[in-house]
């Protein structure tokens, strides 16, 4: 089974991110955090396959938290979401440990259930 960690602060997209996963990937295991904190903790407790954050987070600085997040969970795919699609943004979530760089916007739903659902096993035929 395929464990994902929602990690947003904003309650709206991260349940309706939750929402279209859950619709088009049935079998993965969800999790939600809030805060950075709180998804290392959920992070620790159980390690996820991927992580989906966002790199603006209130308190601790999001790229410091994908940081903590790559080195915590080394073979973690770490999909980092942001409404700012600078080249320098793009650039400073790899070197933090980002597989994966979606800029907030009208494709971002459609760009991460594409990504999760390359983790996704296909269901075996009865060949």
């Amino acid at each position: 089974m395929l464990d994902v960690l929602l990690i947003d602060a904003y309650g709206p997209f991260r349940r309706a991110l939750k929402t279209a996963l859950l619709a088009e990937c049935p079998s993965i295991r969800l999790r939600e955090a809030g805060s950075g904190p709180e998804g290392i903790r959920k992070a620790a407790e159980q390690t996820p396959h991927i992580i989906c954050m966002d790199i603006r987070m209130p308190g601790e600085d999001g790229l410091a938290i994908a940081t903590r997040l790559a080195a915590q969970c080394p073979q973690v795919s770490l999909i980092i979401i942001t409404g700012s699609d600078l080249p320098e943004y793009r650039q400073a979530a790899l070197q933090a440990g980002a597989t994966h760089f979606v800029s907030k916007g009208d494709g971002t739903l459609a760009d991460i259930l594409k990504i999760v659902k390359g983790f996704v096993a296909p269901p075996p035929t009865g060949d």
